[in-house]
């Protein structure tokens, strides 16, 4: 079983008199999950440079526990989440239609997520953006 995470079609805004904060809160792409080619969830007009750098904050933390991503975008969280269910990991969305994702391997998931991240920095870049200065930007709580 292999997760598969993608964003594709990246809106950005364009670099004349945008801040770092609009790229962040309203870049929009589609996210595609899915497990051996079966679609989970995906979303047309997701915030995927948010989703990218949380995941990537997540990724970085030192203990292991339970993601939901918490987004500018969405009332409540729960739109991306990564759970533990008997030491290995669920990926999937609360807006996906009922499809319960088969549990993998943590290395698993960590290759499909940085996979995530890294494809999405690839389109920070080929727009014209620091993929670095975009995802590595601190959080208002860091400062």
């Amino acid at each position: 079983m292999v997760y598969t995470l993608r964003a594709l079609d990246l809106r950005l805004p364009t670099l004349e008199r945008v801040e770092l904060v609009d790229v962040i809160a309203n870049a929009e792409g589609r996210l595609v999950l899915a497990q051996n080619d079966f679609v989970i969830f995906e979303e047309h007009l997701f915030p995927v440079v948010e989703l990218a750098r949380d995941l990537l904050r997540w990724l970085r933390k030192d203990f292991r526990e339970d993601y939901s991503f918490d987004s500018m975008s969405f009332e409540d969280k729960g739109a991306f989440r990564v759970w533990e269910v008997a030491g290995e990991w669920i990926v999937s969305s609360d807006f996906a239609d009922g499809t319960q994702p088969t549990p993998e391997p943590w290395d698993s998931i960590q290759r499909a997520l940085e996979f995530f991240v890294a494809e999405v920095g690839m389109r920070l870049e080929e727009s014209g953006w620091d993929p670095d200065a975009v995802l590595n930007s601190p959080y208002a709580d860091d400062l």
